[in-house]
């Protein structure tokens, strides 16, 4: 898989788990989220991607997760 296709790729799971947060809250999606989390960091590790993507979905579906949480 190339750069480019695995960017889009981990754009649309953590878009797929942000949308999840926000319309069903972030309690109600704590094992979805897990779920799409081990895809991400297994895809990254898998294809052997250098560029940091697995910190991108962390940091973004955390960021979301904290904020819905307040």
């Amino acid at each position: 898989m190339g750069k480019a296709k695995a960017r889009i790729v981990v754009k649309a799971l953590t878009d797929t788990a942000i949308e999840k947060i926000l319309t069903l809250g972030a309690d109600d999606v704590a094992e979805d989220i897990e779920r799409l989390r081990k895809v991400v960091h297994d895809l990254v590790e898998f294809w052997g991607i250098e560029e940091p993507l697995d910190v991108y979905f962390d940091a973004r579906v955390d960021s979301f997760a904290k904020a819905q949480a307040v």
